[in-house]
């Protein structure tokens, strides 16, 4: 799918202003948004926090910008914490780079250069790409993500 603007932004400049109307604006269909600030300029950034989810509303997106970068993000769409009535204990996947289609840059220090018309959402992949590891020959993951169920 085409990048939403709140989308768009969190991938181009970190800012989420923008996403928080769009969450806002889904009403009750939608989850609480949550931020965890993270200090860009450290190299890496572990952030984690305790979000509450229902039966009612038992999945779980998160989006955070690759910086520095033209439009990349790492990020997960509703995944699914209640299946066949049993809460899912612990999930842990490994984040791969998506490029959110709006510029057009192909390194990290890439100049803005919208992409016009804007493309879909998608993975980074490929030998060009500045994420390939030919040693291994695979992309790299940008880091790890844990969900852990807490007992209450």
């Amino acid at each position: 799918m085409l990048a939403s603007p709140g989308v768009q932004s969190v991938a181009e400049t970190g800012a989420t202003r923008l996403l928080r109307g769009e969450i806002e604006d889904c009403g009750d269909d939608c989850t609480p948004m949550f931020s965890w600030p993270c200090d860009v300029f450290s190299g890496t950034c572990k952030a984690s926090g305790t979000i509450e989810v229902t039966v009612d509303k038992p999945r779980f997106s998160a989006v955070t910008m690759i910086a520095p970068s033209p439009d990349w993000f790492i990020g997960i769409h509703d995944l699914e914490l209640c299946k066949f009535g049993e809460w899912v204990p612990f999930y842990t996947a490994a984040f791969l780079a998506h490029d959110s289609g709006t510029d057009s840059g192909t390194t990290y220090r890439s100049p803005n250069s919208a992409t016009t018309p804007p493309e879909t959402i998608f993975f980074i992949t490929g030998e060009e790409s500045v994420l390939y590891n030919p040693t291994e020959m695979e992309i790299l993951p940008f880091g790890n993500f844990t969900i852990t169920l807490l007992d209450v």
